[in-house]
């Protein structure tokens, strides 16, 4: 926008010789033209991001927050127009443009927020998510005044218009309902599951976008409304909803800076000069501002909502974007607004946005390891010996499943499992976590189809088990470089004492080594280990699970599998860490069908003694536990340094072995290299 102006004639347009090159008159209908088509896109893309189901289950506080966002700034600016309606520039003093005007500063922009919000990492943050679906109460409340505004203009040239107008609207929305919906709906019945929609339906719809756009914009209302009409009744997710996005994202990318040129080109700062009037419309566009920040902040407040997110929260409803830019330029078309004006509105919701991005980046607090819902991190060794053991599993791909399944079987029960399948939130803008807990509500959800056979696989061993294990099972669906918030948000809900994730590197049967890192997994885990609440357990699968896999996939009970004996070693190198696996691995020698080995190294010339008391305590609880169990073994092995430590587990590895357990390090033996963040 700032790239815009700067070239338009507040700026280097000024110049004639620069403007002439700039934007040649021969030129313009083009530039205009791609212009609006870039906007119609990306309305599109809003409409097809935006989640309708959350309209319809929003909180109290929500639909509170974003009514009287809407209500109050639509009053305000209605009522102080109207005070100031003789002194306003005649375009805008007519009734259906002071509710256009209204309309406009009470709208919050969704696609707006979205974008700004997943700039600031905030999607997955408790504000993000209650000002997205704030966002959408109050553009499915702006969208029906617009919808109102476009009546009250077409009454003002014949009264007769507005039956044709709202005849015609009506048709273009039983099109939309009755014919283009059923045939988004039969293709994506008819592609088969985990595969992209053809290219013919792609241009298809594609097509259809234009097409409506243009039927809208014939029949009197905004070359936008036909878009967005078809693209909330498009399902969401894939393959439709997930393909349509990815497609015309691009577009979008490489057209609005087009957009930003033609609004760059009409405002013009130097219009603002001693001829016009501007301060009552400027006192109009501060009262709308006003009324939209206290609207929002006022009714959270009223729900006990903290002060601090009240006020991020109102910061984030008055941000004006792309959508508010289109509707300007809709206005310069039909004349009513001129240059002056336009340049005031343009300018406004240049400033609203410079000042509320950084007070929300101020206000906001970052999510961290010690939140106020607890005084320090929850670990195993705090549990008492019988107390249910909280696990959080993590899940990328159904990969994971079987290995995942045979260390939960591994711990003792009682334990409460809460399997998180991570999906990359793709064709809605709106991050969700889905419980599979709630049929009803999980069938609305197009994300949660991909987490069916997983969540079956845990529900089979939470029937088939005979030991006391309790398992839920969640879809977390948002962007990989914000997933980190959710996993940390369940793990605090739900009381968890680990947190399993699985290693980013898949092991390669074929050459009998780990394979490619893959970097989302390697960021997501990194960050959970920054910020958990809790124990983190890094799991690596190296295919031992492989043949078991196969033999639950084809076996009709799987008892006799979970029952196979488990062979189970315990490095422990000294420090927090190692205690902690090793109060892991306490809650496994319970356990009929595991053995376990507890090697302990220890330095020769080890001088901290405090650690070292800690860690002596720790051992002797351990053994003094077990002293009578003949399936645990404990040795000691005196090391020099890390390199004799590397040299003790080469011998051990002798396949023997199904799960090592290992501490990430921080006191103890020396270890270092890539494997630091190795805990499973």
């Amino acid at each position: 926008m700032q790239a815009g102006i700067i070239i338009g004639p507040s700026v280097l347009s000024r110049n004639k010789t620069f403007a002439k090159a700039m934007f040649p008159d021969n030129g313009s209908l083009e530039y205009q033209t791609m212009s609006v088509l870039a906007m119609v896109l990306f309305i599109f893309v809003v409409g097809v991001r935006m989640d309708t189901v959350m309209v319809k289950n929003a909180e109290k506080k929500m639909l509170y927050a974003g009514l009287l966002g809407m209500v109050v700034p639509f009053v305000l600016v209605c009522a102080t127009a109207f005070i100031f309606q003789d002194q306003i520039y005649p375009g805008m003093s007519t009734t259906s443009s002071i509710i256009g005007l209204a309309s406009s500063m009470s709208m919050t922009g969704f696609m707006v927020i979205y974008l700004i919000l997943k700039e600031l990492n905030l999607l997955n943050s408790n504000i993000g998510r209650l000002a997205l679906r704030v966002a959408m109460v109050t553009d499915a409340a702006a969208f029906n005044s617009l919808m109102l505004f476009e009546v009250m203009r077409q009454s003002s040239t014949d009264s007769s218009v507005v039956f044709k107008f709202l005849a015609s609207m009506s048709g273009v929305g039983a099109l939309v309902l009755f014919v283009l919906r059923p045939t988004a709906l039969w293709v994506s019945r008819k592609t088969p599951p985990g595969t992209p929609m053809s290219q013919f339906y792609v241009v298809v719809f594609m097509m259809s976008v234009l097409l409506m756009g243009f039927v809208s914009d014939f029949l009197g209302a905004t070359v936008a409304e036909g878009p967005l009409l078809l693209a909330l009744v498009l399902p969401d997710g894939p393959p439709i909803g997930t393909t349509l996005v990815e497609r015309t994202e691009a577009i979008v990318e490489l057209l609005m800076p087009l957009l930003y040129a033609h609004v760059g080109q009409v405002v013009d700062v130097y219009s603002l000069g001693n001829d016009f009037h501007w301060l009552p419309l400027a006192i109009v566009l501060f009262l709308g501002c006003l009324g939209k920040f206290l609207g929002t902040v006022l009714p959270l407040l009223y729900f006990k909502m903290p002060l601090r997110d009240s006020l991020t929260s109102g910061f984030i409803m008055i941000l004006k974007g792309q959508v508010e830019l289109f509707t300007y330029i809709h206005w310069l078309d039909y004349g009513m607004v001129k240059t002056e004006i336009f340049t005031l509105l343009v300018l406004c919701a240049l400033l609203m946005t410079a000042i509320s991005g950084p007070m929300i980046a101020i206000l906001d607090r970052p999510i961290g390891p010690y939140s106020i819902h607890c005084n320090k991190r929850r670990t195993i060794e705090q549990l008492p010996p019988n107390a249910e053991l909280h696990m959080l599993t993590c899940i990328y791909d159904q990969e994971n499943v079987p290995a995942l399944l045979k260390l939960l079987n591994a711990s003792h029960a009682p334990v409460a499992a809460y399997a998180l399948h991570l999906v990359e939130l793709t064709g809605r803008a709106t991050p969700i976590i889905i419980s599979h807990q709630r049929p009803r509500i999980t069938a609305n959800y197009k994300h949660a189809e991909s987490s069916k056979p997983i969540v079956a696989a845990f529900k089979k061993y939470e029937k088939e088990t005979s030991e006391h294990v309790q398992v839920q099972a969640f879809t977390v669906v948002s962007p990989y470089n914000s997933m980190y918030r959710d996993i940390v948000r369940l793990a605090l809900e739900k009381k968890a004492s680990l947190v399993v994730m699985p290693f980013h590197m898949r092991y390669n049967e074929v050459c009998k080594n780990m394979g490619t890192t893959c970097q989302v997994e390697r960021m997501v885990n990194a960050a959970v280990q920054s910020h958990a609440p809790c124990s983190i357990g890094i799991f690596v699968d190296r295919g031992h699970h492989q043949k078991w896999a196969a033999a639950a996939a084809s076996s009709s009970s799987s008892s006799t599998l979970y029952g196979a004996p488990y062979r189970i070693i315990v490095l422990f190198l000294g420090g927090p860490d190692s205690r902690e696996a090793l109060a892991y691995a306490n809650r496994m020698v319970g356990k009929r069908n595991v053995s376990m080995a507890v090697v302990r190294f220890v330095l020769s010339d080890d001088n901290n003694e405090g650690a070292k008391r800690e860690d002596d305590k720790a051992v002797e609880m351990f053994v003094t536990n077990n002293l009578r169990r003949q399936n645990v073994m404990y040795n000691e092995v005196a090391v020099k340094d890390g390199l004799e430590t590397v040299s003790v587990v080469r011998r051990l590895n002798d396949g023997n072995y199904d799960l090592w357990i290992v501490g990430r390090g921080g006191g103890g033996v020396g270890g270092g290299g890539e494997g630091r963040e190795v805990s499973l």
